[in-house]
C-alpha cells in the first residue's frame, strides 16, 4: 500500500483506492504515508466534514498554502485550477485524501471530479487516493467519477487479521505500551479475541 500511495504521491494521474473494514486501519495508514510525503508534493485531505462547495475549495486553497480565502464558488475554482496547471508545468505533484470517501457528499465529489479535468500536455494535473469502507465502491462507481479513467488506477484491499494475526497484534500493543512482561493471555484468549472482534484492530483495542 505504502508503495502505491508513493507513486500516487510523486507521479500525477493516479487513483489509489483503500477499501477496508471500519477499524480496519485505512485511516492511520494514510496518515503515516502523509506524515512523510516530500515537500515537493502538495496534499490536500478531504473528509466527511465538508459538506459544500465553499467548504471544499477553502479546504483545498488553505492546505496548498492560500491566506485570507474569498470569493464565489467560480473565482475559488479558478483559483484551484490555474494552480493545478502552474504546478503541472512546474512539474509539482498534487494528492488529494479522501478520507472516509464512503460518506463523502455527491457535490464534493463533483468538485473532485472538475479538478480531475484539469490536464497538462495529456496527463491530468493531480492524484487522487481515496479511502472507505466496502461502500467506497458506491463512490467509484458514482456518475462524477465513473466518467474518469487515470493512466493508474489501484484497488486495494486491507483484510482483517487471521487468528494468529490477532494474537501477533496484541502481543505488539502490549509491547508497545510497556506491558508485555506483565501481562499474559492463555491462548484460549487469543482465540476469543478474534472471534468477537473479527480479526478488526478497532474492536480488538476496545475488546482488550
Amino acid at each position: 500500500l505504502m508503495e502505491h500511495l508513493a507513486n500516487a504521491a510523486s507521479s500525477s494521474d493516479s487513483l489509489v483506492v483503500v477499501c477496508g473494514a471500519d477499524g480496519s486501519g485505512k485511516s492511520t495508514l494514510v496518515n503515516r504515508f502523509l506524515a512523510g510525503v516530500d515537500e515537493r508534493t502538495y496534499c490536500v485531505v478531504i473528509d466527511d466534514n465538508c459538506h459544500d462547495e465553499q467548504q471544499f475549495y477553502k479546504a483545498f486553497l488553505t492546505q496548498i498554502g492560500f491566506q485570507e480565502i474569498t470569493g464565489t464558488i467560480h473565482e475559488l475554482r479558478n483559483i484551484a485550477k490555474e494552480f493545478l496547471v502552474f504546478r503541472g508545468i512546474a512539474r509539482d505533484h498534487v494528492l488529494i485524501v479522501n478520507d472516509n470517501a464512503h460518506l463523502t457528499d455527491p457535490m464534493i465529489l463533483e468538485q473532485l471530479r472538475w479538478l480531475c479535468e484539469v490536464k497538462v500536455k495529456d496527463r491530468r494535473a493531480l492524484s487522487i487516493v481515496l479511502a472507505g469502507n466496502a461502500n467506497i465502491i458506491r463512490v467509484i462507481d458514482a456518475p462524477a467519477m465513473r466518467q474518469i479513467k487515470f493512466r493508474n488506477h489501484v484497488v486495494f484491499g486491507i483484510r482483517s487479521y487471521s487468528e494468529e494475526e490477532t494474537a501477533d497484534y496484541v502481543w505488539h500493543r502490549l509491547k508497545l505500551a510497556g506491558g508485555i512482561a506483565g501481562v499474559k493471555l492463555p491462548s484460549e484468549t487469543n482465540s476469543a479475541i478474534h472471534r468477537y472482534s473479527g480479526g478488526t484492530p478497532r474492536l480488538i483495542n476496545r475488546l482488550c
